[in-house]
């Protein structure tokens, strides 16, 4: 824990001259206002926070819409970008309370995660562990990608692409030889892996940050990437790493003269990006998810854990997967999780329980959320979710075996095993009407962004599409 005074000792240390003041909007997306560090050093935006205006970002009614970001200590983090001393900047991550009793707002995502904490030590567990698997796409611009994508998408065979097309097109978008194939481009070793050492970038200055990166890669897609995170200690933690890490590879991609994107499936004919979200429950320094005498080490309490998450995963899935393209990337053949179903080390079930790293080490790996989710709102739902699965004794069912996506449909109805929504529109409708995720975020924050949402899905519907032009001009 870091106290007020050792985080002023740092900004003066660091001769710091203005601290990013941020937090994470409902949708996930960060605010922020600057202050200079003096009125830091002096206590008053440590002690009094910041007041805003919360209805221009749907905390609030504008009638009433004054609303309080106090920064939290232990987030302080020193920007490396500005070299000059007049510019020199910081950031911190703020919990969102209420102007006037200076209490919690309820409606804060990061107030959400922080609560789940609480809920789980009166579960009777010490802490949940999570690792977060960040796979995102690089283009030389969104132009470049909105072309590849036409060039792998409306004349190519799904996955497989057209090389007659290849050289005249796709070669002046990335500006070298290396052309990668539909999903042909897992664990590619540079020069075709073209930014190993902008993802090595970027996780060092994680690692400076306080979060340890367990490895990155070039993940199957053409131009896919992941940073995959060690373990940490909390659901805030957790999701406070995936909010900086979003922001920090954005920043520095400037220099490269290209743009990540976390769109959950931005090319037609290639892979889409999940955020795998390991997990498992500690109690007494132990692993509550293993056990010496399974033949698997999967204790019992880990199978109901993983029963209610696979029983929420339809409730909670408009959270999960958030925007009308996340549904893109949830279809069979291209490494989603499309069917409600558990197993041991298969990549093709909703929860995959991991080849363990050692005997004590088991952790359950929920593959559906994808990176356009708010982690701090989709952490808590896993979390919680599986907690009722061991508060109710939640039986998962016999783990599946073998490619989920090829059983029949019959198969599948006697495995008793169904699909996630296939739209964000199907999603939302099964949200409204779940009384758990409603508990999990609250009324008004949930009523707020199943209306947004909706929103989302009414413009789309109107919106007329490129494809539709192609498919139909002329008919």
């Amino acid at each position: 824990m870091v106290s007020i005074k050792q985080a002023n000792q740092i900004l003066k240390k660091e001769k710091v001259n203005w601290i990013q003041v941020q937090f994470a909007d409902i949708f996930g997306k960060n605010r922020c206002v600057f202050f200079p560090a003096r009125k830091f050093l002096d206590g008053n935006v440590w002690n009094n926070g910041v007041n805003f205006d919360g209805s221009s970002i749907g905390f609030l009614s504008t009638e009433d819409s004054d609303i309080n970001a106090l920064p939290d200590p232990n987030t302080l983090k020193i920007l490396p970008f500005e070299t000059h001393p007049s510019k020199k900047t910081a950031l911190v991550i703020c919990n969102i309370r209420n102007a006037d009793n200076k209490q919690d707002f309820p409606g804060d995502p990061r107030g959400i995660s922080r609560r789940t904490e609480e809920i789980i030590k009166d579960a009777g567990f010490s802490k949940i562990n999570i690792l977060t698997e960040m796979e995102f796409f690089i283009f030389k611009s969104l132009e470049a990608a909105q072309i590849e994508n036409d060039v792998w998408g409306m004349d190519s065979n799904i996955g497989g692409g057209s090389l007659k097309v290849i050289p005249s097109l796709i070669k002046p978008l990335i500006d070298h030889d290396y052309i990668i194939k539909p999903k042909q481009g897992y664990y590619l070793a540079p020069p075709e892996d073209r930014v190993a050492d902008y993802r090595s970038e970027v996780s060092n200055l994680m690692e400076e940050f306080g979060f340890p990166v367990k490895y990155h890669h070039h993940e199957n897609g053409n131009g896919q990437h992941e940073v995959e995170f060690e373990f940490l200690p909390s659901i805030t933690t957790a999701a406070d790493a995936v909010i900086i890490f979003k922001q920090m590879a954005r920043l520095i991609s400037h220099d490269h003269g290209f743009v990540p994107t976390f769109m959950p499936k931005p090319l037609f004919a290639d892979l889409g990006s999940g955020q795998h979200t390991h997990q498992y429950l500690a109690k007494d320094r132990k692993n509550a998810f293993y056990d010496p005498n399974d033949p698997e080490n999967l204790s019992q309490i880990g199978r109901y854990y993983i029963g209610g998450i696979l029983k929420y995963s339809k409730e909670m899935a408009a959270i999960t997967n958030p925007i009308i393209n996340s549904y893109k990337r949830l279809v069979p053949e291209f490494e989603a999780p499309v069917f409600i179903s558990w197993s041991f080390r298969n990549r093709t079930a909703l929860i995959r329980v991991a080849s363990p790293t050692n005997e004590a080490h088991v952790d359950i790996e929920p593959r559906q959320p994808d990176p356009s989710c708010n982690p701090y709102l989709a952490y808590p739902l896993l979390v919680r979710a599986g907690l009722e699965g061991i508060k109710k004794q939640i039986d998962p069912g016999d783990p599946v075996i073998g490619n989920v996506a090829k059983l029949t449909k019959r198969q599948m109805h006697q495995k008793c095993i169904e699909h996630l929504p296939t739209t964000l529109e199907e999603a939302l409708e099964i949200m409204e009407d779940s009384n758990f995720v409603k508990n999990v975020l609250g009324s008004d924050l949930f009523e707020y962004y199943i209306e947004k949402k909706y929103e989302e899905v009414f413009y789309k519907r109107i919106y007329v599409s490129p494809w539709e032009h192609y498919m139909y001009f002329n008919i």
